[in-house]
């Protein structure tokens, strides 16, 4: 074999040097470097989607940018496929007549995909599968890596996705500059792209209006990228003779200057000073190994800019100082140490002219630590210094209001209202909690208020499972709830041990990491992920917010804000604290590049002395408005009752349609929502509503009303009722309302539970079926195709006098053994997470709450779990629930096409709750987890247990019928 290897190497050689001898003009042609100037996307698909949106014009080979002073534009190369592949890449300096761009200013990284773990309960509820992207472009490695580099074809494979940024000096007079990129290959094949950047005559501000507080996990970073004697090594931070200690801060200060200049106000956690005790017990602190590390950062001589950090935590954690084994870790001791340490704190910090931008919260809510300031620590603070800013990521509201079955102290962490009164200075909950009203309320007390990022639709995020707009808008969104800051959290969350870090593993293990370890590259320090550039892309837009404002432009900024984030934070909440609307931000890329040109524009004309009217401008911001501010109708559930009226003889079945109008316009509005058809047989009783007028930013709920003589009989139990609303001076609003309703079939002996539905009854009235997609919130598309889920599902219900009965055959092409099995199910922003199952959920008493305490629910799984409860488990304080104490009968069985289930429910257990009614709240949903899809019946959109929005179960009259046979096709 060596002697073989040996005369191929000797061949190579010999080709490479005649290839040589032979004269250029004879040669092959090189095949070229095929390149696209890559447009940002909206969902993000494929590299189409992944690029900062600063744009605005990519004609064939050149790439147009605007942008200001200080700011930062980019684009992506894609290289084509089967072209040659670049190797070297050469940049030059864009000129004007006025000035220079030089090359150090442009920067060009390579761009690497992850694959998403898992799609979040969140995501599943307000993204459709068809839109999600499984494996996004987001590692950004410079291109002489010696891993992932433009040169390693081994690592990531083939794939050259290129991410291209300039950052336009803030000295760049205005003015249009030119120059190119050239694309290199070692065949001497190459592409040149040319690069055009329109300056514009502003400048953006340095400073943060909002910062956005990031921590840096001084153990992880170092683990990952500093070694002693081959092995991963953490040097402390108290010991400055340390001998890795200059490694480490060259590490950190990298770390934090990458921070700074996407606009995190990067902290470092877990750097503590030395804490001894005298002989006499009293504290010492030595702070010079700290004070050593922290100060450039808390100063600002560490940045470029030299501006100081906006906060920086006092070094007090959970585990620092040392707590005693006892319960709850604390004792008198310990308060007294904690107490003494906290004084040496406010005492230096106040020395170094720290202490007014430092902050104590222990802990971080977001790593599964404590939920925040506890009471007694707040307590020891005041004790110790009241200048410290005690912060808290708990909140000051009662959730009891919005469905919460907690009082608040258990939820916040702090005993009684009064107790927060004394004890917080600085509010700064999850936004799922952060409640605008209450929050300025807040304020005018005199304390502040941030927000900790959370989870669409309270707040953008960071996870890969994000869009872009979930990013950018987080500085958006800070300004729309008025916080002070906002915390992002630990930017470097690695858990796995440092050779085993890859880009693939961080995300699994924190998908909303921001850095990825350099050591997966052979780099000794992080690299930046896509979602860190929109992230500032998004601080970016709130400077030219900030410009606006210093310019007498408010109201240009204060329309933008409102038009892109409708709301956030507790504003979101729908039918209680748990079950939040769909997110308040836009989705559309082109809409929030509509608004950073329309942002340029007024800012260039208004310090320009340009003319008021400009007939493209008006066009564009008339877009943006027809665009962003509309009018909504979002349909709710739809019941179905039979009643005897008393002037009649006969009895009546009554239809009832809820619907809700949102008005996103500037002004109130007025009009009238109409039925737009109805099921033959089937006449309105309130065929319309005269609406308004509703404000600016509120809704209003409906009710419009038909009846029939007979029951309702549809095809798959389900009927879309067309829906319209109408406006003087406007298009009319057309929606699509499902009316889910099936009759069970009276059968005169009892089904037998085995999972085997040949003694089925055939008939059309008891069969549900068209399960839709739970992620189907635009409400323009409820009867399209794309909402039906991968695989169909169809349930078939028959009763006798004292049972009802369930079968439900689900359609999978995987064989059992490819099926996610699991005997657990949780709840995820109420969707449920675990192995393959399908719930029924039944509403007996028809009271009209929106809460699920009224609920019969059951589970059950493929696995063979099972669970069955009244009210619901989602894992939060919404709602009571308790076992419910029911023997289920239930069988599943495994099929070629999927697999099948049969469950038997006593009627009586569901009369208990009151009289035995005529017709049942009820719906049945399906997950198919290794699809991560989430389908009901009802096709109610994000909360499959508001009672209101079930579907309905008739129960006929105590008859019976022959019964029949059910055909293996009827599985749809």
């Amino acid at each position: 074999m060596c002697s073989v290897m040996k005369h191929d190497r000797k061949a190579a050689c010999l080709v490479a040097l005649l290839l040589a001898l032979v004269p250029s003009a004879c040669r092959p042609s090189p095949e070229p470097i095929r390149v696209e100037v890559v447009q940002p996307g909206g969902a993000g698909r494929g590299p189409t989607a992944v690029a900062d949106a600063s744009i605005i014009a990519a004609a064939q080979g050149r790439v147009t940018l605007v942008g200001a002073g200080r700011e930062v534009v980019s684009f992506m190369l894609a290289v084509a496929p089967g072209s040659t592949r670049p190797t070297h890449v050469d940049v030059e300096a864009l000129t004007s007549a006025v000035g220079v761009i030089p090359p150090s200013a442009i920067h060009v990284f390579r761009v690497h995909r992850v694959r998403v773990p898992d799609w979040p309960g969140w995501h599943m509820k307000f993204v459709r599968p068809s839109d999600r992207v499984a494996y996004p472009l987001d590692v950004l490695v410079p291109l002489d890596a010696p891993r992932g580099g433009l040169t390693d074809e081994v690592t990531f494979g083939r794939e050259v996705v290129l991410w291209v940024e300039v950052t336009i000096p803030a000295d760049a007079p205005a003015g249009r500059y030119a120059g190119r990129l050239t694309l290199r290959s070692d065949v001497d094949a190459s592409r040149t792209v040319e690069i055009d950047v329109a300056v514009r005559s502003f400048v953006l501000p340095a400073e943060e209006e909002v910062p956005l507080i990031g921590e840096v996990d001084y153990a992880a970073l170092m683990r990952h990228h500093v070694t002693r004697e081959g092995r991963p090594y953490v040097p402390p931070p108290t010991w400055q003779a340390d001998p890795a200690r200059s490694e480490a801060v060259r590490v950190l200060d990298a770390t934090m200057r990458m921070l700074r200049e996407h606009g995190v106000d990067a902290v470092v956690t877990g750097l503590e000073p030395r804490l001894q005790l005298n002989a006499r017990g009293r504290a010492v602190v030595e702070w010079d190994g700290y004070d050593e590390l922290i100060w450039p950062y808390v100063d600002g001589y560490a940045y470029a800019d030299r501006r100081a950090a906006a906060w920086w935590p006092l070094p007090f954690s959970e585990t620092f100082p040392a707590r005693p084994e006892v319960s709850g870790g604390w004792s008198q001791g310990f308060e007294d140490i904690a107490a003494a340490y906290l004084r040496e704190c406010a005492e230096h910090f106040a020395e170094r002219g720290w202490l007014a931008r430092s902050y104590l919260l222990p802990g971080d809510v977001r790593r599964g630590g404590s939920a925040g300031l506890e009471p007694r620590l707040a307590r020891v603070s005041r004790r110790a210094d009241d200048r410290i800013l005690n912060a808290s990521t708990g909140f000051p509201q009662d959730l009891r209001a919005v469905g919460a079955t907690t009082p608040t102290g258990a939820l916040t962490g702090v005993a009684t209202a009064s107790d927060a009164a004394a004890l917080v200075d600085v509010w700064a909950p999850p936004a799922q909690f952060y409640d605008p009203g209450e929050m300025r309320e807040q304020r005018e007390a005199g304390r502040r208020t941030w927000v900790t990022l959370d989870r669409p639709p309270y707040s953008g995020t960071l996870s890969i499972a994000g869009s872009q707009a979930d990013v950018r808008g987080v500085a958006w969104q800070a300004r729309r709830l008025e916080a002070g800051a906002v915390r992002l959290g630990v930017v470097n969350p690695w858990s796995a041990p440092p050779g085993e870090a890859t880009p693939q593993r961080v995300i699994e293990d924190a998908p909303d990491a921001l850095l990825y370890p350099g050591s997966a590259f052979g780099l000794t320090e992080p690299v930046a992920s896509v979602r860190l550039k929109m992230l500032r892309r998004g601080v970016q837009d709130g400077a030219y917010l900030r410009l606006l404002r210093q310019h007498d432009l408010a109201h240009v900024a204060d329309t933008m804000i409102a038009s892109l984030v409708r709301y956030a934070g507790s504003d979101a909440y729908d039918a209680h604290f748990a079950d939040g609307r769909s997110p308040g931000w836009s989705r559309d890329r082109a809409m929030w590049e509509s608004a950073r040109r329309i942002m340029s524009e007024e800012l260039t004309r208004k310090l320009s002395g340009g003319p008021e009217d400009d007939l493209a401008a008006d066009i564009r911001w008339r877009r943006m408005m027809e665009a962003a501010r509309v009018v909504d109708v979002s349909p709710g559930g739809v019941r179905v009752d039979f009643g005897v009226a008393p002037e009649e003889a006969i009895g009546r079945w009554t239809l009832t349609s809820l619907l809700r109008v949102c008005n996103h316009r500037r002004l109130p509005i007025e009009g009238e929502l109409r039925l737009a058809g109805l099921p033959q047989g089937w006449e309105a009783t309130e065929a319309f509503r005269v609406f308004g007028p509703i404000p600016p930013g509120q809704s209003q709920w409906m009710t419009l009303s038909a009846r029939s003589g007979a029951p309702p009989v549809f095809t798959d139990g389900a009927f879309d009722v067309p829906v319209q609303l109408t406006q003087a001076h406007a298009p009319a609003i057309e929606r699509r309302q499902r009316v889910a309703a099936l009759t069970a079939h009276p059968v005169e002996h009892p089904i037998t539970i085995d999972g085997n539905l040949s003694d089925w009854p055939v008939a059309g009235t008891h069969v549900a079926a068209g399960f839709r997609l739970i992620s189907a919130l635009d409400d323009t598309d409820t009867a399209a195709t794309e909402n039906l889920p991968a695989h169909a599902t169809v349930c078939y219900v028959a009763c006798d006098p004292e049972s009802l009965f369930f079968a439900v055959r689900c359609k999978d092409d995987r064989w059992e053994g490819g099926a996610r099995r699991g005997n657990v199910v949780r709840y995820d922003d109420l969707v449920p997470r675990g192995g393959d199952l399908i719930e029924l959920v039944f509403d007996p008493a028809r009271t009209g709450s929106c809460a699920p305490d009224d609920l019969f629910h059951v589970v059950l799984m493929r696995s063979g779990g099972q669970v069955a409860e009244r009210g619901v488990n989602l894992g939060v304080a919404c709602g009571s629930w308790r076992p419910w104490a029911i023997e289920l009968e239930w069988s599943s069985v495994e099929h070629e096409t999927g697999w099948t289930v049969e469950v038997r429910i006593p009627r009586a257990v569901l009369a208990a709750a009151g009289a035995a009614p005529r017709v049942l709240g009820f719906n049945i949903t399906r997950l198919d987890a290794e699809r991560d899809e989430f389908s009901t019946w009802s096709a109610v959109r994000g909360n499959a247990y508001d009672p209101t929005r079930l579907g309905n179960l008739i129960l006929p009259p105590t008859t019976t019928t022959a019964t029949g046979d059910v055909s293996e096709d009827r599985g749809g």
